[in-house]
């Protein structure tokens, strides 16, 4: 079955014993797909996604499938998944192209027969930002932030900031 629309939401659907495609969802916003089983498609994916927006797979099901279990294809978003079981497809159990992938609450996968996992960022560049120590602080304590080029005399601080603490 193939659905399209802008935001697709779907829970507890089944697409079991397809000769194809299990389902084909084409969206140009968000998908999101929970408590759900996609499996034994012949001569296709359980599922096949392609969306504009983010992607969410939560406790789903794709297995024994003759291609991958699940195909998601973004747009530089990201793709989540939380649980589930990816196992005994012909392929890959999860496929992520030109999307990010984010793995929640241990997935299952296994026996997939070319992978359990195949990711491709395509193009897309993500940068994950962490902060190593919130703690932390860029500002100088000798320095007033004016930069008068003036020398503090307890410091030596010239009051550019020069990215080198005084000592």
């Amino acid at each position: 079955q193939e659905i399209t629309g802008g935001n697709v939401y779907l829970d507890n659907v089944q697409a079991n014993g397809n000769r194809l495609t299990g389902a084909m969802i084409e969206a140009t916003g968000e998908v999101g797909i929970s408590n759900s089983i996609f499996s034994f498609s012949l001569h296709g994916k359980g599922l096949s996604v392609t969306a504009g927006g983010e992607i969410t797979l939560t406790n789903v099901t794709a297995a024994n499938n003759d291609l991958d279990g699940a195909y998601l294809k973004g747009a530089c978003t990201t793709g989540t998944v939380t649980g589930g079981t990816f196992a005994d497809n012909g392929q890959y159990g999860l496929e992520v192209i030109d999307g990010n992938l984010i793995l929640n609450d241990s997935p299952i996968f296994a026996n997939n027969g070319a992978g359990n996992i195949f990711e491709d960022p395509g193009t897309c560049i993500f940068i994950e930002v962490t902060d190593d120590d919130p703690g932390a602080s860029d500002e100088d304590p000798g320095d007033s932030g004016e930069d008068t080029g003036k020398t503090d005399e307890d410091t030596g601080d010239t009051g550019y900031d020069t990215g080198v603490t005084d000592n």
